[in-house]
Parts: C-alpha cells; sequence; structure tokens
C-alpha cells in the first residue's frame, strides 16, 4: 500500500488507485475548515455534489466532513460518516447496485437507490429512502423517516418516534422505542411495533402485527390479518378479511370488520364489535362488551360480569361465569347463561336457552323455544310461541304467554302461568303454585301441597274442553275467584257430565257457590263466582274421589 499527499488528484493518479490504497483527508496542523474535498468538472466552479467515484471501494470520513453536504455514491459502495463529535446533516445516494451506508450526528437525507442496501441513520432526524431491492434499514436514535417502495425489506425505527412506511413486497418492521407510525404497505408483512403508543396500518396482504408495550392503535386493513395489541389499553380494527384479533393485557377495543373474524379480549375490560361476518369472538377475563349484530356468531364472555349483544343471526352464545346480560336478538339461537345471575333476552326465532346455576332472568320473546332454568330462582317468560320450560332446581316463576306451552317447575316451589293456549304445567317437587290461564290446559302438580289457580274464564264447563288437573292430592288447593267456605259448598254424585251438570247448575242458582262431583273415576268440581249464575268454572280432577277434597281444600 502506498502513500500520496495531494492538493490536487489528476485523473492519472485517482486510476493509479488499488483496493489496498487509501485517500486520508488528515486535518493534522490546520482547522477542519481548512481541509476541503471536491471533484471539479471542467467549466465548474464550486459543485453542489461531491462524488467518489473510486470502483465500490470502502470510503471512510473523518473530522473533514460537516455541514450540509451533498454526497453521490457509485454502485456497490459502503460508506460510514463522520466523527461522532461532529454533527453535519448530509444527503447521502447510493447506486443502482447494494449499498452500505452509515449516516452521522446529524439529521441526514440517505437514499439508498436500487440494489439490495444496508442504510443505517443513526443519531439526528434522519430521512431514509430504502429504493428498488431488498433493503435493511436502520433508523437510530432520532425521529426517522423510513420508507421503501420495493423489495422484501427489513426495517427498524429504533429510538425516536418514527414514521415507516413499508413496500409491495414482504416487510418485517420493528418501530422500537418510541410512538411511531407504521404503514406496512402491501404485501404479507410483520410488524412488531414495540413500546410507545403505536399507530400501525398493516394494508394490503396477509398482515402479522404484534403492538407489545403501550396503547397502540392496529388496523389491518385488506388481507387475512392477525393483530396483536400487546400490554396496555389499544385499539385493533381487523378491516376487511378473515382476522384473528387479540387485545392482550388492557382495556382494548377491538373491531372485526368485515369478514369471519376471531376476536379475544384477554385481561381487561374490553369492547368487542365483530361487525360484518360469521364471527367467534371471547371475551376473557374481565367485565367486556361483546356486539356482533350480523351473521350468525359465537359469543364467549368468559369471566366477568359481560354484556353481550347479537344480531339477526344464529347465534351461539356463552356467558360464562359472572353476571351477565345477554341480548341473543332475532334467529334460531342457542345460548348458555352458565354461572351467575344471568338476563338473558331472544327475539324472534325458535331459541334454545340453558341459564345455567344462577338466579337467571329469561325473556324468550316470540317463537317456540325450549328453556332450562337450570339451578337457582329463575323468572322466565316464554313469550309467544308453542314453548318448552324446565325451571329446574329452585323457586321458578314460569310464564308461558301465547301458545301451547310445556312448563315444568323440576325442584322447589314453583310459580307456573300458562296464559293463553292448551298448556300442560307440571310443578314437580315442592309446594307450587299453578295457572294454566286460558285454553284447555292440563295441571299436574307433582309431590307436594299444590295450589291451582282459575280465573273466571279459564275453564269451560263444555263436555270435553275441561282443563284438568293430574295427580290430585288431599293436600291441595283450589283457588277460584269465589270465596268458597262450608255453608256455600256441596257434594254429589252422577253417573255422566250432562246430569252432574244439570244438578250442579240448579244448586249454584242458589246459594251454594262450589260443587264436587263424583263422576265415574274421576272428581268435576263445578264453580259459580257470581250467586245465580249457575256453573260458571268446571275442573276435572283425573283419577280423584270425594274423600280426597272438602270445603277445606278451597281458598
Amino acid at each position: 500500500m502506498a502513500n500520496y499527499f495531494f492538493e490536487t488528484i489528476t485523473a492519472a493518479q485517482a486510476l493509479a488507485f488499488t483496493n489496498a490504497d487509501q485517500l486520508i483527508f488528515s486535518t493534522a496542523g490546520a482547522t477542519a475548515s481548512a481541509v476541503t474535498v471536491s471533484i471539479t468538472p471542467a467549466g465548474a466552479i464550486t459543485p453542489e455534489t461531491v462524488s467518489l467515484t473510486f470502483g465500490g471501494r470502502t470510503v471512510v470520513f473523518g473530522t473533514g466532513i460537516y455541514g450540509d453536504t451533498d454526497i453521490v455514491l457509485p454502485d456497490g459502495s459502503k460508506f460510514f460518516l463522520g466523527n461522532p463529535a461532529v454533527v453535519a446533516n448530509e444527503t447521502i445516494a447510493g447506486g443502482s447496485l447494494g449499498d452500505v451506508i452509515w449516516g452521522g450526528e446529524g439529521s441526514d437525507n440517505i437514499d439508498g437507490g436500487a440494489g439490495n442496501d444496508y442504510l443505517q441513520g443513526n443519531k439526528g432526524n434522519d430521512t431514509i429512502v430504502g429504493g428498488a431491492g431488498n433493503d435493511t434499514l436502520l433508523g437510530g436514535q432520532g425521529n426517522d423517516i423510513i420508507s421503501d417502495t420495493s423489495g422484501t425489506n427489513y426495517i427498524h425505527g429504533n429510538l425516536g418516534d418514527d414514521t415507516i412506511t413499508g413496500g409491495s413486497a414482504n416487510d418485517t418492521i420493528y418501530g422500537g422505542a418510541g410512538d411511531d407510525d407504521i404503514d406496512a404497505g402491501a404485501g404479507n408483512d410483520i410488524v412488531y411495533a414495540d413500546s410507545g403508543a403505536d399507530s400501525v396500518i398493516g394494508g394490503l396482504g396477509n398482515d402479522t402485527i404484534y403492538g407489545l408495550a403501550g396503547s397502540d392503535t392496529l388496523t389491518g386493513n385488506d388481507g387475512d390479518d392477525f393483530l396483536d395489541g400487546g400490554d396496555e389499553s389499544d385499539n385493533l380494527d381487523g378491516g376487511d378479511g378473515n382476522d384473528t384479533l387479540n387485545g392482550g393485557a388492557g382495556t382494548d377495543s377491538i373491531l372485526g370488520g368485515l369478514g369471519n373474524d376471531l376476536l379475544q379480549g384477554n385481561t381487561g375490560n374490553d369492547t368487542l364489535n365483530g361487525n360484518d361476518g360469521n364471527d367467534t369472538i371471547s371475551g376473557g377475563q374481565d367485565n367486556d362488551i361483546i356486539t356482533d349484530t350480523l351473521g350468525s356468531n359465537w359469543l364467549h364472555g368468559n369471566l366477568g360480569d359481560d354484556n353481550i349483544t347479537a344480531g339477526t343471526g344464529n347465534d351461539t352464545i356463552y356467558g360464562g361465569q359472572g353476571v351477565d346480560t345477554i341480548d341473543a336478538g332475532d334467529g334460531a339461537n342457542l345460548v348458555f347463561g352458565d354461572l351467575g345471575n344471568d338476563d338473558i333476552t331472544t327475539g324472534a326465532g325458535t331459541d334454545t336457552i340453558y341459564g345455567g346455576a344462577g338466579d337467571d332472568v329469561i325473556d324468550a320473546g316470540a317463537g317456540n323455544d325450549v328453556i332450562d332454568g337450570g339451578d337457582g330462582d329463575d323468572d322466565i317468560d316464554a313469550g309467544s310461541g308453542a314453548d318448552s320450560v324446565l325451571g329446574g332446581a329452585g323457586a321458578d316463576s314460569i310464564i308461558g304467554n301465547d301458545g301451547n306451552d310445556t312448563l315444568s317447575g323440576g325442584e322447589g316451589n314453583d310459580t307456573l302461568t300458562g296464559n293463553a293456549g292448551n298448556d300442560v304445567l307440571g310443578g314437580g317437587a315442592g309446594d307450587d303454585i299453578l295457572d294454566g290461564g286460558a285454553g284447555q290446559d292440563t295441571l299436574t302438580g307433582g309431590v307436594g301441597n299444590d295450589t291451582f289457580v282459575f280465573g273466571n274464564t279459564d275453564s269451560s264447563t263444555t263436555a270435553g274442553t275441561l282443563d284438568q288437573i293430574n295427580g290430585w292430592e288431599s293436600g291441595d288447593k283450589l283457588d277460584f275467584t269465589a270465596a268458597v267456605t262450608n255453608a256455600s259448598y256441596t257434594e254429589i254424585t252422577s253417573t255422566d257430565y250432562a246430569s252432574a251438570k244439570a244438578t250442579a247448575d240448579a244448586l249454584l242458582n242458589g246459594s251454594i257457590t262450589a260443587v264436587s262431583a263424583q263422576i265415574g273415576n274421576d272428581v268435576v268440581v263445578f264453580v259459580s263466582t257470581a250467586a245465580g249464575s249457575g256453573a260458571e268454572v268446571a275442573v276435572a280432577l283425573v283419577g280423584a274421589n270425594l274423600s280426597q277434597i272438602s270445603e277445606a281444600n278451597f281458598i
């Protein structure tokens, strides 16, 4: 290696350089400003750009590069800028091949050009452009602007509040520390926002985005994206496509967007909205708000006191543990309240509802619903339709409403009301209250001292249309509108219904208000609620005899 000392290098001397040679600009014995590097074409006076054309060799500038200087490198060059003690704002442009460029202390403008470049801004608020090729772009310590429009790139903002824009291929992007603004662009990108309150847009393609630490805003846009908010309170929007969104720790807001999405809240009081598509949503460990009004969805509150709202599709909903509020909406829904005192509402449609353990309130709405209250003291309104309801263990209140309903109280002291329709009511074990309401009803008290309630027009007196009580026991009670006392009660025996009714009508036109008639193996009770009006209500006690009834059985 030869050492040469020149003030001016001729073209012939430059061509004599080999790979082993070095070009050293020394400031020994002089100030930094005393050393100037310039290449002046014929006819030019002061060049605005210093061009180094040493055939791709490594060029090192020491203390002599400072100020606002433009530097253009040839293809395949490596460039190390400046003494760390000197702050300079440089503009550096690479060539068409793979360049390696390090910025310095100042706010540098680095353009790698074509080729697979390695560009590093270091300190200062740098602007770094990768250009064509598969580039590696590192921002450094300042608030950097980094972009790359094409190629498969690796981009790292490092420290500072960086603005990063990916290209059209599959990029890997790290925001680094600071509040970064990242647009990954087209392609299947992987983005790590890192610490700070970051904003990330996935763009086109199937992107994977990790918010990590900080309160981040993550948007998938088009494609089947994976978004993970990480720690703290994040905002996630999947956009179009079948996305997977994980809120992580913190109070997160998660929107699935278009497509069949998977949303998971995890820890924190999260708000999750599936939006369009057939979505799967899981709330997580705390008190979550889950909404999905479009499509047929699978919704799970998990732990916590959750609020779940579905729409018009055929949804499957699990409240999970906690005191949950569930509105399943219209459609043929499957609802599990699970543990806790849940409030469950469904709309029009044939629903299947399991209240689970706890004192649940269930309002089924219209449709032929199947309802199981489960353990606990449940309050159930089956709504209109031919419903089938089981109260389960506990003191339950069940209303059938319109339709031919089947109501079963199960264990406990239950209250069953059929309302309109030809209903079948079974009290089960316990001291139950059964009210069939309008229609031809069949009532079974079961084990216990049960009370059967009849209004003025609840049971017809026409043969073959009477309400029936099965399993009558001497400890059961009849509750009619009229007050029945010892003086106004009597018993008769008849061979057929017609003769029994005629005799009862005659008695009820006087001071008698209740007549029990033995007709074959059954007892029919005729009641008048107004003096002198004859029989207004008739109830058949199937398989009973007069020894099992007296004025003491009337309330």
